[in-house]
């Protein structure tokens, strides 16, 4: 460590970097909130003023348009009363004129209205409508002259009093109007008709498009409630389509208020939108977001330069304070790093009084217990790895075993793959499968591994049931019998004491066994035979090691029992095609969920209307206080029994006497032997005749299965021989899926283990150890947290918690 690699240079300012972020955050945190908080504030200010300025606008045009539409109201009202025209309207309209005066009257008002109308100008049309009939006597546009609008609503409310429309385009003139309407009476006050003119809007739209105090980019306009523009928008053009928020809260919610959305042009904007009841249309007053909010441009900037000032003496404080203390513990540091890439000889050697002193001493004390510890764990990791290894390998092959047990139905080919299995999974010299002969006197080799056990088998190869020999002793004491160390041909002094008992078999064929173990293989109470393995590695087989093979020989044993009733039943079930379906199903089922399935389908093919499988439970072989029912069929579809639920045995339909022995009753309402709340409970589910089939699992009554018919009557006999075989297949079949379960289970927790031991071994930092250890551990077993303790004394706690 006398020069400084680059490494060393980026460990020194990573150091130095790590104490500068804890000094920045304080000083630049500050800063940046003062900033940002300037910055927000100017921005609020600045939409708030947007707005002000914009409904003070708003309410100025909606002033001036009142005002406007007054003026016009106004204008036909003094042409209304005007006495001449009264009396030319009086003689057009009344019946009793002479045709000249009524002409005379006609000429008079034609002069009139046209007069008026090239005076003010805001006027696009004006004409009479007489009261009786709603017909235009008059008009300044001849075309409209005796056409008649009696459902018109200026002529219905302009006979009562001033009427105003709403505006409406007009395609004669190609601009918006809006229609103003009043009563018209005779000299001597009687009422003659309704004197309504057009008004064209285009003068409101230069009210309208007046943009003082506006900006570049400001504008107003009214939208009625079609969203088209009745007045000239700046940026558009009179009559069209205008769409945003504004406009929609304005025209179709008609509200009044304030946002800031996207307007017509898609442009942000800040607009006030007001709602006119008069006029039913919007008005909107709009200008955009980015010219409103320029002028903080300048405050933001100030604010900008002001906190990168600070921003930089800040920086500079905080680099100085972070030099001066992180070059003390630089060396620190680069020991500690050193070690953790597997130096762990390195010390750090600090002669300091102060706190970094105390820290550099309990660290190379630290160091040289680590390094102690790292030079014998390695070795005892790498042996327990290898031994999770072969162990899980051990476990994978008992749940081979047990799906080819599953799924091979041929005893000779069952029996090959068995030891074929075993000898090469479990690095064996030798594996040997015995089957007992019918006499049950000897046991006969029905596969064996290598040329010595297909010349043992060729020989017809068999060792008498309690004779000289590790099988014979293992079927006739029905127990495991174990040899871990037999001697060499050329050394008989190196048997061991445990061992110095056994009779074994000295086969000349297998000249370098050292060690072998002979397993039972037993059904219920019957021997099948025996599982033999040899090994040239004396002192290979150890107790985790036989408890695996008990397991696979168990699982052989249901296998072959299974595969014995299958070929000696063979003709009975392709003659019964219910049952052979019901033992095919059954000799691949692997779960509890699929042997109950595989009952209910057998029995549905039959005469049966009914079928409810039920499990008992007895704690520790005692009585029996409960039972579930784990699947129930009814062919009306109407099952009489939950499934799953736990029920008391005084709750169950049948006594726990009668299910626990086969029977069948012929007819529920007429068997004495059935107690009245059986044939009660039967009668409500309409059921008359029952079977019942106890299920047995190793010699112990493990459940039952009733069947029912909604006829009386006896059940055939191939149907009850069904019923009986298919329980029995079933009995077996649960006891196959049992073991396989437990099979699957223990070698998930070994494998669990052996990622662990791996994980573990990838790393020499102790707290790394430590660490993965706790994780792993909780994780497999789901806890929360974990603490792990190093010889601590305690004054001086050395723990690791998680």
């Amino acid at each position: 460590m006398s020069s400084l690699s680059p490494e060393t240079h980026h460990r020194r300012a990573g150091l130095a970097r790590s104490l500068l972020l804890a000094f920045l955050p304080v000083l630049l945190g500050l800063i940046l909130v003062a900033g940002v908080a300037g910055g927000v504030a100017s921005l609020q200010v600045g939409e708030a003023r947007a707005l002000e300025q914009l409904t003070l606008v708003a309410a100025l045009k909606q002033d001036e348009i009142v005002h406007w539409l007054g003026e016009r109201e106004r204008d036909l009202a003094v042409l209304a009363s005007e006495p001449e025209l009264q009396a030319h309207a009086a003689r057009l309209l009344d019946p009793a004129s002479e045709a000249g005066d009524r002409l005379a009257a006609y000429s008079g008002l034609g002069i009139r209205l046209n007069s008026f109308l090239e005076k003010k100008l805001s006027f696009a049309e004006l004409f009479l409508l007489s009261a009786s009939d709603a017909r235009t006597v008059v008009s300044t546009d001849v075309l409209e002259e005796g056409l008649t609008h009696p459902g018109a609503g200026y002529f219905r409310e302009g006979l009562e009093g001033p009427y105003l429309g709403t505006p409406e385009f007009d395609p004669r003139l190609n601009v918006p109007t809006i229609l103003v309407a009043r009563p018209l009476t005779g000299p001597g006050g009687e009422l003659l008709g309704v004197l309504a003119g057009r008004v064209n809007l285009a003068d409101l739209s230069v009210l309208m498009l007046q943009w003082e105090g506006l900006g570049e980019t400001g504008e107003t306009y009214l939208v009625d409630t079609s969203l088209r523009a009745v007045t000239r928008p700046r940026f558009g053009t009179a009559g069209q389509q205008v769409a945003s928020d504004g406009v929609r809260h304005a025209v179709v919610e008609q509200t009044s208020g304030s946002a800031r959305y996207a307007s017509y042009r898609q442009v942000e904007v800040f607009g006030i939108y007001r709602w006119i009841p008069e006029l039913q249309v919007g008005l909107l007053a709009e200008k955009s977001v980015q010219e409103a909010l320029a002028s903080r441009t300048g405050v933001l900037l100030a604010l900008a330069a002001v906190s990168l000032l600070g921003a930089g003496l800040g920086t500079v404080v905080a680099v100085r304070a972070s030099r001066r203390i992180s070059r003390p513990l630089t060396h620190l540091t680069e020991v500690a790093l050193d070690m953790a890439a597997g130096d762990l000889s390195q010390r750090s050697n600090l002669r300091r009084r102060d706190e970094i002193g105390a820290l550099s001493n309990a660290f190379d004390a630290m160091a040289g217990q680590l390094q102690d510890l790292i030079g014998t764990l390695e070795d005892r990791v790498a042996e327990r790895t290898r031994a999770l290894e072969r162990r899980a390998i051990q476990l994978a092959t008992a749940a081979d075993v047990g799906r080819a047990a599953a799924s091979i139905l041929e005893l000779d080919t069952l029996c090959r793959e068995v030891v074929a299995l075993v000898r090469e999974r479990f690095d064996y010299y030798y594996a040997g499968l015995f089957l007992l002969d019918q006499a049950g006197e000897y046991a006969v080799l029905q596969a064996g591994t290598g040329e010595a056990g297909r010349a043992m088998q060729a020989r017809g190869h068999k060792l008498q049931v309690g004779g000289v020999s590790m099988v014979g002793s293992a079927c006739e004491q029905r127990q495991a019998r174990i040899a871990r160390n037999i001697p060499g041909r050329k050394d008989e002094s190196e048997v061991s004491e445990e061992d110095e008992d056994l009779l074994r078999f000295d086969n000349p064929l297998l000249p370098d066994t050292r060690s072998e173990a002979a397993l039972p293989l037993i059904v219920g109470d019957r021997l099948l035979g025996a599982l033999d393995v040899q090994s040239r590695r004396p002192f290979d087989l150890g107790e985790e090691e036989i408890v695996i093979l008990r397991l696979v020989a168990d699982l052989v044993a249901v296998a072959v029992d299974n595969a014995r009733k299958f070929s000696e039943e063979a003709a009975l079930l392709e003659a019964t095609s219910p049952l052979y379906r019901a033992s095919r199903r059954l000799a691949t089922a692997l779960t509890v969920d699929e042997i109950v399935g595989d009952i209910l389908a057998s029995v549905s093919e039959t005469e049966a209307d009914g079928c409810a499988v039920a499990r008992l439970y007895a704690p520790h072989g005692g009585q029996v206080e409960a039972a579930a029912f784990l699947g129930v069929w009814d062919r009306r579809g109407e099952p009489p029994f939950p499934t799953g639920e736990s029920i008391p045995v005084g709750q169950l339909p049948l006594p726990v006497g009668l299910v626990t022995t086969f029977w069948a009753v012929d007819d529920v309402t007429a068997d004495p032997g059935l107690t009245p709340a059986v044939q009660n409970y039967s009668e409500r589910f309409g059921s008359r005749a029952l079977v019942n089939v106890p299920l047995r699992a190793g010699g112990q009554i493990a459940g039952f299965v009733l069947i029912s018919r909604y006829a009386p009557g006896p059940f055939s006999a191939v149907s009850l021989r069904l019923y009986e075989t298919v329980v029995e297949q079933a009995a077996v079949a649960l006891e196959r899926a049992r073991l396989l379960e437990e099979t699957q289970r223990q070698a998930w927790r070994e494998h669990a283990v052996r990622d662990i031991a791996d994980k573990i071994t990838l790393s020499l930092d102790l707290d790394t150890v430590l660490e993965t250890t706790l994780e792993e551990v909780g994780r497999l077993v789901g806890a929360s947290g974990g603490y792990v303790e190093l010889g601590a004394s305690e004054d001086a706690p050395n723990g690791h918690e998680l």
